[in-house]
This record gives structure tokens, C-alpha cells and sequence, in this order.
């Protein structure tokens, strides 16, 4: 692990015979156009060949290095390296790559004796290979080129944060102060308060510490100061600046500059936030570097691409005309859903599918992706909708998603996405999710997360998470819905809502479609959570095609993001699966048990497996027969580039790398002296 290796790293400088240290460099010659784009070397003079380190290969080209360090001034150093310039290699990737005004230098350190085996002749001859014991890794960025020649060519480098007297989109920078606005373009802050301007906290009239009443899901939305409303201290509220607009919505409406408040003093209304210290105080920023680090915490930053590499990931498909479901009705994998104290569970899920099932007379039927319940129809094979007056259903049902006909046109029917709950002692309401889930390319990520709101049960459905440019979590589509009588479910299941039917279920209520892996927890994932789940892994652009089913796809056409592996849930995903709330994790790797098709879980398993059941009038009864649900069932694989990432900056779109950036020393800015157009 990364702490054996710092552990192994300090007993070596403290050995009393140390081996020899070698200096690996890495340059990222054009982050802003060639992001994955980088060439290795080291200096050749203690170790004559090339070096492979963490699986990534340094050819030998010497090189010539002075100024790196610390000083006890606080100053910051702005080293010198000198590469060999042999068969002008340098001069070429200068050519290229427009003399390196966009690039980034890693300098790392390491002991001989860690290298790894490959890198000697049978084996590393000290027996202490280990890839983890890095003495260190230093960052830079080329800050100009001194010389080039046909000998060497010689840059300087400065460190992220070095950004004395450069010009950034015509604004000086300074490296000790901030110039954007707070929480405005530059500085795309949108969380909640964290403090006041001077650095203080929020404090009561007894200089006691306010705590803000805002939890980790912090929706700004609806925390418009009201006049006539009552605030509790902890409360937080804001104020519009309609001199300063930093945007415009869908529909050409300005999006103004919001000035938050928290409220130090309980009130039942009538205080303004304005000048009026004694009841509320205002949200503010230092201006330095360290009211940025209390912001943009990992939480919500994001990754940096720097290459890609082969992937894939598996997915079960039912075709048009097959019945079958994949269901469950163990008490282990139903118990987050029956527990009524907390009531807290979690479904994801990644599912497409090309639309819902039209008869030969223009009928649309609702066919269901997931369910925990039976859904009671007016008909054996459909529910009505209706887009005002048609919701409601008869019977107790539970939570279930599948396919709608609520919308009027009939281009746009089968579309959207419906989720059943009941709600009140004696109805079943129908919940509408706007997602255009119907796509025969690209996978979406449904969330469905139930647990207790403002005293109320509540479940919600959210439709493809993501950061925008300011790093908040969004989601094409969120739901809350009451649900204070929620029917215990009797099943889980994937496909369809029922096992068993009479007269036999038919395929116009099993889901023609694909899914992709499906979790369970028996507590509420946080937005984060649920956002790094989601985007975790992401399709490269840099290839052209993938595969779908051992067909080829253009890339472009399919999901940007695709699903994580059980085992590749490490890191920030750690708690996922390591918390001991994780009920089931599906991978759609499927196998036979008692002659019948599986749907293995990877966390668990046996208990929480899902069984796949051929819904059809006369079952052969065979595990592998022409009706059987192996033979109506098929597992199937997409074959991409995953892209690979590493470090951490502000969240923010390629669009917004000009003219706005984040804070300084991050990858928003483009680092050039003197002024810029853009």
C-alpha cells in the first residue's frame, strides 16, 4: 500500500548504506490540446539502460539539473534543467507542441534498490522491488526556455503557485491574493457559507460559534431570503446582486450574483439580512489561497486525463419478442426495503433500451426495468397513462420503474421514465421522470435512494449525475416523492414486475432493453457518492470506435461515463462496498444453479443472487431449452478506452479553461507572461 511504501522510503534515507537515487522525469509537452500526450526520460548516469517504473518506461537521455529545493525564506525556487538535445529529439517535440507554453513536469525520485524486477536480469538482485516506495514527486510547470541549440536545450521551471507579475486573461496575478469575485465566474464557488471575509466564524451575539443547519446536499435553490419567514440560527439564506449577472438559463433569463447570509440570531421575520449584523451575517472569502483549499475540497474536484487504456464491461440484453425477469424474494436482499427504522436504501442501476413495447394498433404498454412489486394493471399486459387525470392505480404496489406513454405526441412516447409508489393509505400515484431514457447507444444511471425528509418518508429518482463547471452535482433529472405508506416489497427483480402470471406474462411487459450493473444498500448514498459512482470510469475519445457485442460502434455515439466494477470500487468508492451497508453488487456475470440461469451478486452472493425465469405459457423446463431463461437471456460485452486520470483541479468544462479559471496553481489558467487574447 501506498503507507508500507512512504514506511519502506523512510528507513532507506535512514540507512547506513543507501543505494544510489535516481531522477525520473515525466513532461506533459501540451495539457490544454494534448492532454494524454508525454515522454519519459532520466539522466542516464546511474542507471545506463531504460528504466520501467510503475509500469511506465524512462529512456536514457542525459540531463543536467540545479536550483531544485526549499528555502528558509519562504521564497519558492525556480530550478533549471538541461536536456541532451541528441538527433535534435527536443527540438522536434518543441516544434511540435508550440515550444511547451502549455506544459506540465513531473520530477520523481527513487531508490535503485526499488526498482522493479523487469528492470534486471532475472530479478531485482537487492529482493526489495517495491513499486510503491517513491522518495518523491515534484510538480512544475516550463516557465520559458533559456537555450536551445544542437547540444541541449534548457528550460526553467516554476512551481504551480509561482505566478508572480504573469498576466492571466489581462489581470495581474498576484500569488497571495485572489482577484475573482466570490462566487462569481472566476471564482464558480456555489457551496454553502463557510465563513466571514475577515476568516472568522459565524458567531452569536455571546461570540459562540453558530452551526450551520445545511447538511453535505446542500440545495441552494430554495434558500431565496423570505421576508415573512421564520429563521432559526444555522439558517442560510441569500440575496441577489442584479447589477452583476453571471449567466443566463434555457429560457434567456438572467442568473444573477448571489450574496448568502447565515442567520446568528432566531427570528420569526421581518430582520433583512443587509446591515444587520445582530441577526445574520455575511458569507465572505479571505482572497487567499487557503479560503480556496477550505472550498474546493476533493469532494469536489475533479481528475485531470492523462491517458487511456482497454476496458469492458458486461450488460444482459432481452431482445423485442422474449419474456423472462431476473428476480428475488430472499429475506437478505429485501431487508433495506422492509426496514421501517431508519428507513434508508439505495438502488442504482445503468439501463438502455430503444422504446417501449407498440402494438400492431398503436398501443403503448409499460414494461417495468426494475420492481419490488407486482404492479396490479387495469389490463393483464398494460397501464393507461395520461398525462393530468390517469394516475392512479387500484392495489397497493411498491417501488417500480419502467417506461411511459405520458407524453401527448406520439414521436415522444416511450420516452420517459415512470416510477410507482403508494402514497397515501388508498391510492397509488404514478411519478413521471423526464430522462429520454429510450436510446439504443448510450446506458443511463438511475439512482433510487429512500429515506426520511424533513420527517417525512420520501424516495427520490435521480437520472444521470454530474458535476457542472462550478463543481455542484446535477442531475438530468431529480425527483422526491412522498411516500408515507410505503407497501413492503415482496420481490427484486430486473426485466419485469412479476414472476408468475395468469393467463402467462408476455413480452410486452418484460423490458426490452440492456442492463448494466445494479447495486443495492440498506442506507442513503450522499450525492457525492453517488456522482462518483456514476463518473467514475469514462469513455476515451482518443479512439474512434469500440465494441459493442463484437460489433463496431462509433464512440461518440455511446455514454460518456460506464460502469465501475466491484473490484475496481477502491479509493473514494472504498466505502461503497467496505462500509457494511452494501446488500448486493451486480456485475452481470451470470452462471447455473440448480439448472437455472444466475445473476451473480459479487459482494455476497448465493442469498442475494438474482434467478432468471422464462415467462412464457409452456416452459420446456430445461435449463438450456429454446424457452429457457439461458436461452432468452444473453450476457454480452462492450469493449472501450477507458481514460485514465490523475490529480486533482477545481471542477470545470473545457470551455471554461478560458477565460475563467479556478484558484491559482490549478489547470483553469493558462500559464504565459505578459497579456492574452483570447
Amino acid at each position: 500500500m501506498a503507507s508500507e511504501g512512504k514506511n519502506e522510503v523512510a528507513r532507506s534515507l535512514l540507512d547506513l548504506q543507501p543505494t544510489a537515487i535516481l531522477e525520473l522525469y515525466k513532461i506533459y509537452p501540451d495539457t490544454v490540446n494534448a492532454p494524454s500526450a508525454f515522454f519519459t526520460f532520466h539522466g542516464g548516469s546511474v542507471f545506463g539502460g531504460n528504466v520501467v517504473w510503475q509500469g511506465i518506461q524512462y529512456i536514457p537521455i542525459p540531463v543536467e539539473s540545479e536550483g531544485f529545493g526549499v528555502f528558509a525564506d519562504g521564497t519558492l525556487p525556480r530550478p533549471k534543467i538541461k536536456i541532451a538535445n541528441t538527433d535534435k529529439l527536443v527540438t522536434y517535440f518543441l516544434d511540435k507542441y508550440k515550444d511547451f507554453k502549455n506544459a506540465k513536469v513531473y520530477r520523481k525520485k527513487v531508490f535503485i534498490k526499488h526498482l522493479d524486477d523487469s528492470n534486471f536480469d532475472g530479478s531485482n538482485p537487492f529482493g526489495l522491488a517495491n513499486s510503491e516506495s517513491e522518495i518523491s514527486e515534484e510538480k512544475y510547470l516550463i516557465g520559458q526556455k533559456v537555450q536551445e541549440n544542437k547540444a541541449f536545450v534548457e528550460f526553467e521551471l516554476n512551481l504551480p503557485l509561482d505566478l508572480d507579475n504573469f498576466d492571466v486573461n489581462h489581470r495581474t496575478v498576484n500569488a497571495k491574493y485572489c482577484y475573482w469575485q466570490y462566487r462569481g465566474l472566476g471564482c464558480r464557488y456555489q457551496g454553502k457559507p463557510v465563513e466571514k471575509d475577515n476568516g472568522e466564524t459565524f458567531v452569536d451575539s455571546n461570540r459562540v460559534p453558530v452551526a450551520l443547519n445545511i447538511n453535505d446536499e446542500f440545495d441552494s435553490e430554495n434558500k431565496f431570503y423570505e421576508p415573512s419567514k421564520s429563521y432559526t440560527a444555522g439558517d442560510a439564506a441569500y440575496l441577489e446582486n442584479k447589477s452583476v449577472i453571471l449567466d443566463r438559463n434555457e429560457f434567456s433569463d438572467p442568473i444573477y450574483h448571489k450574496v448568502w447570509y447565515v442567520c446568528v440570531k432566531s427570528h420569526s421575520g421581518g430582520q433583512h439580512p443587509e446591515d444587520n449584523p445582530s441577526h445574520w451575517q455575511k458569507d465572505g472569502c479571505t482572497k487567499k489561497i487557503e479560503a480556496c483549499q477550505k472550498r474546493f475540497s476533493s469532494g469536489n474536484l475533479k481528475k485531470v486525463f492523462f491517458g487511456s487504456s482497454s476496458a469492458s464491461f458486461n450488460y444482459i440484453h432481452l431482445k423485442r419478442d422474449a419474456a423472462a425477469v431476473f428476480l428475488s424474494d430472499e429475506a437478505n436482499l429485501l431487508y433495506p426495503f422492509n426496514t421501517q427504522n431508519p428507513y434508508q436504501w439505495t438502488v442504482t442501476l445503468w439501463a438502455r433500451g430503444s422504446r417501449q413495447h407498440i402494438d400492431d394498433n398503436g398501443v403503448f404498454t409499460n414494461p417495468s426495468i426494475l420492481a419490488t412489486n407486482k404492479i396490479s394493471r387495469p389490463t393483464n399486459d398494460q397501464i393507461q397513462f395520461h398525462p393530468t387525470n390517469g394516475n392512479l392505480l387500484g392495489s397497493p404496489v411498491a417501488a417500480n420503474l419502467h417506461f411511459s406513454s405520458q407524453n401527448t405526441e406520439d414521436s415522444e412516447k416511450g420516452f420517459d421514465l415512470d416510477f410507482v409508489t403508494r402514497t397515501t393509505a388508498n391510492t397509488n400515484e404514478i411519478y413521471k421522470a423526464k430522462s429520454k431514457f429510450a436510446d439504443e447507444n448510450k446506458f443511463h444511471f438511475i439512482c433510487i435512494r429512500g429515506s426520511i425528509l424533513d420527517g417525512v418518508r420520501k424516495i427520490e429518482i435521480l437520472v444521470n449525475p454530474d458535476r457542472n463547471e462550478y463543481g455542484a452535482v446535477i442531475f438530468s433529472d431529480r425527483m422526491i416523492i412522498d411516500s408515507v405508506s410505503f407497501v413492503s416489497p415482496f420481490q427484486f427483480s430486473l426485466f419485469g414486475d412479476a414472476r408468475l402470471v395468469s393467463p402467462p406474462f408476455n413480452e410486452k411487459l418484460s423490458f426490452a432493453g440492456d442492463i448494466a450493473q445494479t447495486c443495492i444498500w440498506r442506507r442513503k448514498l450522499n450525492d457525492d457518492e453517488v456522482v462518483n459512482l456514476a463518473t467514475n470510469r469514462s469513455v476515451s475519445n482518443e479512439d474512434y470506435y469500440l465494441t459493442d457485442n463484437n460489433l463496431q460502434k462509433k464512440a461518440s455515439d455511446y455514454s460518456q461515463y460506464v460502469p465501475t466494477r466491484y473490484n475496481q470500487a477502491t479509493g473514494a468508492l472504498a466505502g461503497l462496498t467496505g462500509d457494511g451497508n452494501l446488500v448486493a453488487w451486480y456485475d452481470m456475470e451470470t452462471g447455473l444453479q440448480n439448472n437455472e440461469l444466475v445473476l451473480l451478486d459479487e459482494h455476497i452472493g448465493t442469498d442475494t443472487d438474482l434467478t432468471g425465469f422464462p415467462l412464457v405459457s409452456q416452459p420446456d423446463g430445461t435449463a438450456n431449452g429454446a424457452s429457457s431463461a439461458l436461452s432468452l437471456f444473453e450476457k454480452r460485452t462492450i469493449q472501450y478506452s477507458e481514460a485514465s486520470f490523475e490529480d486533482f483541479v477545481p471542477n470545470q468544462n473545457s470551455e471554461y479553461v478560458l477565460p475563467f479559471g479556478g484558484f491559482p496553481g490549478t489547470d483553469g489558467y493558462d500559464y504565459r507572461s505578459g497579456p492574452q487574447s483570447i
